[in-house]
């Protein structure tokens, strides 16, 4: 087996250690993911398979702008697909699981592009990958 492949599947491992209470019992940690993000993703998902495009949200405070909070992800190719086609449970633990593991494993290629050697590239994803930036959502 290819020793790139070998790490790659090691990153998926390690990434399914870290996140065990993701994928075991569904618990959304994170004090933004719980508040904030999963409530505009239900209400993406919501809207967009009624065929409305957000807009408004009628549910934050009184009412607030959707689609011009650059931070709401109506824009965002993944998050509408996933929040569109799965039920906000199951979209919202896939998304919050391939993220870090694609930012992890997007450090490894870009590493490894720029020819730094094996041990040196896994080191820069796993930094990378659990930094607390990634899992403080």
């Amino acid at each position: 087996m290819h020793i790139d492949l070998v790490c790659v599947l090691g990153l998926l491992l390690l990434t399914a250690v870290v996140q065990w209470n993701l994928l075991l019992d569904g618990t959304l940690v994170g004090l933004d993911s719980a508040t904030q993000w999963y409530p505009w993703y239900s209400f993406l998902g919501e809207s967009l398979r009624s065929g409305h495009i957000p807009m408004w949200n009628p549910h934050s405070f009184a009412g607030t702008p959707f689609a011009a909070d650059p931070l709401s992800g109506w824009t965002y190719l993944p998050a509408m697909v996933l929040f569109t086609i799965f039920p906000v449970s199951a979209a919202a633990k896939a998304y919050l699981f391939v993220h870090p593991l694609l930012a992890g494993l997007s450090m490894y290629a870009l590493a490894r592009t720029l020819r730094v050697n094996v041990v040196g590239a896994v080191m820069a994803s796993i930094v990378y990958e659990f930094n607390g930036f990634m899992y403080h959502r």
